[in-house]
Parts: structure tokens; C-alpha cells; sequence
């Protein structure tokens, strides 16, 4: 429900900056990074009270208008926890889907996580049996 937000113009104010993600469900917690002497380092976090608001934050994201405040485009991500960046446990390599419909396809999943999720994938392969069925 936590999303990163960079490129953010070094005058939005707090409340733009939570008045512009409202608009895509209930902020629960908002917060634009300052150095010490109080001025924004051009990024911040927004949690979201559900992850459809999230979601529906991100979808607008791969849009051509895409997100723009006080002036500025600014970049959307899935917030990541420092603990899980570049090290053991941080993303891995191969996602398991179960219960996937006939008809499915590798491209509608590709299209499916990257207008979603952001993700492009580097390769999709479903298994199939003797039958072409999935499995």
C-alpha cells in the first residue's frame, strides 16, 4: 500500500502533496523527506488505506498523462523496504501463478504486470501438458 514518490518540485507543499493522492482512495500517511534545514530532498512516500488505491495510483502512472504536481512530472514506484533492497531476501527471480485460466496467454500476462504492477517482464513460460492444456 506504500508507494515512493521522486522528481517531486522542491516548493510542493504537504498538504498538495497529500491532496493530489486523495484523489486515488484515502492517504492514510504522507510524508515528503526534508534535510535538515527543512527543505524537500525531491522525494516522498504515500501509504494508501487499501491496495486498490495503490494499484489505481500506479495504472495511472503508465497512462500518457501520467502524474504531474505543482508543476513537475513525477515518478511513481512500489515503496520497497530497505532490508529487502539488493541483498538475500530482497525480489526474486521466478513468480509461481497457480489456477490460470484456458486462453491465457504468456503476452496477456506480460501485458497484465506491466500495466499493473510496472513490471516488464524478462520472460514468461507456462507449463502445459501433452494436451496443451495449462497445468
Amino acid at each position: 500500500r506504500k508507494i515512493f514518490v521522486g522528481g517531486l518540485n522542491r516548493d510542493t507543499t504537504d498538504d498538495d502533496f497529500k491532496e493530489y493522492f486523495s484523489k486515488y482512495g484515502e492517504v492514510v500517511d504522507s510524508v515528503i523527506i526534508r534535510d535538515n534545514q527543512k527543505l524537500s530532498k525531491g522525494f516522498g512516500f504515500v501509504t494508501f488505506g487499501t491496495i486498490e488505491a495503490t494499484d489505481a495510483c500506479i495504472r495511472e502512472k503508465i497512462t500518457e498523462v501520467g502524474h504531474e504536481l505543482s508543476g513537475k512530472k513525477i515518478d511513481i514506484k512500489r515503496a520497497m523496504p530497505k532490508e529487502f533492497e539488493n541483498s538475500q531476501h530482497g525480489i526474486r527471480d521466478k513468480l509461481f501463478l497457480g489456477g490460470i485460466k484456458d486462453g491465457i496467454t504468456e503476452e496477456i500476462l506480460g501485458m497484465y504486470f506491466e500495466q499493473v504492477f510496472g513490471i516488464k517482464e524478462k520472460s514468461i513460460s507456462l507449463k502445459k501438458d501433452n494436451e496443451g492444456k495449462l497445468k
